[in-house]
């Protein structure tokens, strides 16, 4: 529950995205991530430019190889994406960034791992409950994290 980003962080970004790029935005999570979905569906403004899916692996797997940039956390599915060459955004908690981050000069990753004694965690209960190291990662981070892989995008393609 930890490893988790904050999900009124993720219905901001979303906003913020869909207004500042008029982009389409695929969330998808796994079979234990319906109720979280859910929420940030509910209160996310940006419906007709959003699309919420619980996925299978092989669902995964088309939509990350059909995206232009990967927003995801310390998983399995950030590791895909790295593999399928995608421009990768990770965003890290108590795991270890340094061993797990996404390789390459297309990705890039946020971990505020030196405000917190305990990182990197590999406790299975979070010690600062309140203020953690993924609530440390403000949606302004991540937007800027976002807007750099973006650029990356239109070099690439100049």
């Amino acid at each position: 529950m930890y490893k988790r980003w904050p999900v009124q962080s993720w219905v901001v970004l979303i906003e913020r995205l869909v207004k500042l790029h008029l982009c389409e935005i695929v969330v998808i999570g796994g079979p234990k991530e319906g109720a979280i979905l859910q929420e940030i569906a509910e209160r996310s403004l940006f419906h007709d430019n959003v699309r919420f899916t619980i996925s299978t692996f092989d669902e995964l797997v088309a939509y990350t190889a059909a995206c232009e940039v990967f927003i995801g956390l310390d998983s399995g599915p950030m590791n895909l994406a790295v593999c399928l060459g995608k421009r990768t955004l990770a965003l890290f908690g108590p795991g270890d960034s340094y061993a797990w981050r996404p390789y390459g000069t297309n990705n890039r990753f946020i971990h505020y791992q030196e405000e917190f004694w305990c990182n990197p965690c590999f406790q299975r209960k979070c010690y600062f409950a309140e203020k953690n190291c993924m609530s440390n990662i403000t949606v302004s981070d991540v937007e800027t994290a976002v807007n750099q892989l973006l650029l990356l995008g239109e070099r690439g393609n100049a």
